[in-house]
């Protein structure tokens, strides 16, 4: 097929070789020009945009990768809950608590109110409290069963931890401590204590109470746990 100018003034096809448009009179030298500049310049802009795209995509699939992966995430350390046995992060997740739950404990709550002196129960409450992470009213539970009752070596631990977990590392330096010295042998006093020394950037302390800890059971979890722990510091 014949190439063809098409005017710009009018959008007549004229012959290559016309220098006026045979439609309007109007001069086409340099409309031929100016037409294949532009065109030769678009696949050149498509293929620029079109890498653009493919990197980013390349980029966000690369992150979201690593993401899920948990490289991004933040180490935490973890410690041993003496009700529970398991353990916690340093700074729990909100725990959403199912409406069987929330019952339970409005029940528990009931119940202590009307028995203040009911220590026992006022303890399982704080208990509760603790388990669905609700850290300061366990608090509050357990002091007033501690002033009112011998110093229970699994109770301080257990208050060592709702502080350990509020990131108040002196008060559950000094409940863990106690509860220590009430037991010596207390195996999951001496390996939290040795937790938060370690959060608290003690680590050579924090080798003496989890050598107790593995000491006085070395078979157990937890005996098991504290080898862990001297063997990664």
């Amino acid at each position: 097929m014949t190439p063809k100018i098409i005017c710009k003034y009018c959008g007549k096809e004229n012959p290559n070789e016309a220098i006026f448009c045979m439609q309007c009179g109007s001069r086409l030298k340099g409309n031929h020009e100016n037409h294949h500049h532009d065109t030769s310049t678009k696949p050149k802009e498509l293929n620029i945009k079109l890498l653009l795209i493919i990197i980013s995509i390349t980029l966000i699939i690369a992150v979201a990768v690593l993401y899920f992966a948990g490289i991004f995430n933040s180490p935490t350390t973890q410690i041993s809950q003496v009700n529970q046995q398991e353990q916690v992060q340093q700074v729990p997740t909100p725990q959403i608590i199912d409406l069987k739950t929330a019952q339970e404990i409005k029940s528990m709550e009931d119940f202590v109110s009307t028995n203040p002196k009911d220590y026992q129960a006022l303890l399982q409450l704080g208990h509760k409290y603790f388990d669905t992470n609700q850290f300061e009213k366990a608090i509050a539970k357990y002091q007033i069963y501690m002033a009112n009752n011998e110093r229970d070596p699994d109770v301080l631990v257990d208050l060592g931890v709702c502080y350990y977990n509020l990131s108040d590392f002196a008060n559950a330096e000094k409940n863990m401590l106690e509860a220590i010295k009430i037991n010596p042998n207390h195996q999951i006093g001496n390996l939290n204590l040795g937790i938060v020394l370690s959060a608290a950037n003690r680590g050579e302390e924090a080798k003496i109470f989890w050598q107790k800890a593995y000491n006085a059971n070395p078979n157990s979890d937890f005996g098991q746990r504290a080898k862990s722990f001297l063997e990664n510091k």
